[in-house]
């Protein structure tokens, strides 16, 4: 048994098929060419950067380095200074208004506060309830504060096992407090 191949005509490539053939052939190597000298010229100027830099750190004499650092110094400061004066405002205000508000007989040891819901949680210890519910009237009396709650109320014994009341308030402020 023999096998025998018969050649068949050849098909005939349409003129459309052959131009986008050869266009999506030509598009692929100038893409190549831009890529590579791209990339080459990149190289080239990232190497003239380096030669600058290196040439700029030269010439400079220790005094231009030492007002560098300076300027540097005097920038981060800065910096600094305004990140605390942009959160300053705030609790500046709440420590001053408690200052006004405490209780002789009540002191806090621990204040937290959410800026954008304006709620000030505090936690303390005072003398005996009669202080605590004189500071919560204090608190509620106030023209700032919208609402007052206890959340904790409990009793402990000091250093000098005198019997004291140790709590937990949160209230909210209006927001009329930041127009102020």
């Amino acid at each position: 048994m023999a096998i025998r191949f018969v050649p068949q005509p050849k098909e005939e490539i349409s003129l459309e098929r052959k131009i986008i053939t050869v266009t999506v052939i030509s598009i692929f190597f100038i893409v190549g060419l831009v890529f590579i000298f791209l990339y080459y010229h990149n190289v080239k100027i990232t190497g003239e950067i380096a030669k600058i830099e290196d040439e700029i750190k030269k010439s400079k004499t220790p005094e231009q380095i030492s007002e560098e650092n300076f300027v540097i110094l005097y920038k981060n400061k800065i910096d600094n200074y305004k990140k605390i004066i942009s959160n300053h405002f705030f609790p500046s205000r709440i420590l001053t208004l408690l200052n006004s508000l405490v209780d002789s007989e009540v002191y806090f040891t621990r204040l937290d506060y959410d800026k954008s819901s304006l709620t000030i949680s505090l936690s303390g210890v005072s003398s005996s309830l009669n202080s605590l519910q004189r500071q919560v009237s204090n608190f509620e009396k106030d023209n700032n504060i919208s609402s007052v709650n206890i959340n904790k109320v409990g009793y402990i014994f000091s250093e000098n096992k005198k019997k004291e009341v140790s709590f937990e308030i949160s209230f909210k402020m209006k927001k009329s407090f930041l127009s102020q």
